[in-house]
């Protein structure tokens, strides 16, 4: 068991046992995909293996279509799909629905992380770069920008991971 100290704008932040655990997903929870668009309904089906356990009414599921979040809520979810809509303001969207664009589950702070594509980009943004090891060898370079008891979010030029404090091993400043 080891402690390790992160550091993040200046607070620091102290996780508890280290210990195995994987990389979750880029964005947040990958749910499944768009299925189809009804553009005279504004109906969207999500496939999803696993609609039925992780897919409630009323759920906040995204997609990202550009630099845009994208946010729907599942007014019918079944077994394997979900029926859904976009919220309010997002309506502009739906011409730029496709079949097959993953699809996420909602998390507020998803938004909150700026798109930046290099880890030039990223120094730029964040004025620094760190380097996280996970336990299976992984290496991920970006800026951990949020921490609750049990995650990390870290922006990399790959998108916003998720990481399980469990699964770090090491956190070092480039």
């Amino acid at each position: 068991m080891k402690n390790f100290l992160f550091f993040h704008m200046g607070t620091a932040f102290i996780s508890i046992m280290l210990l195995e655990a994987p990389l979750l997903s880029v964005d947040g929870e990958l749910l499944g995909k768009i299925g189809s668009v009804n553009q005279s309904t504004g109906e969207i089906i999500v496939q999803s293996p696993n609609a039925g356990q992780k897919i409630f009414m009323g759920s906040r599921l995204y997609v990202r279509i550009g630099d845009r979040v994208v946010i729907m809520t599942a007014t019918f979810p079944m077994q394997t799909v979900a029926k859904c809509r976009l919220i309010p303001g997002n309506g502009k969207y739906l011409g730029k629905m496709a079949r097959g664009l993953p699809v996420y589950l909602y998390v507020p702070d998803v938004e909150k992380a700026p798109i930046l594509e290099t880890d030039r980009e990223i120094k730029e943004y964040y004025h620094k770069l760190e380097e996280v090891t996970l336990d299976d060898g992984t290496r991920l370079l970006g800026v951990i920008y949020l921490q609750d008891s049990k995650n990390v979010k870290m922006n990399t030029s790959s998108g916003v991971v998720t990481i399980p404090i469990s699964g770090i091993v090491q956190v070092k400043m480039k």
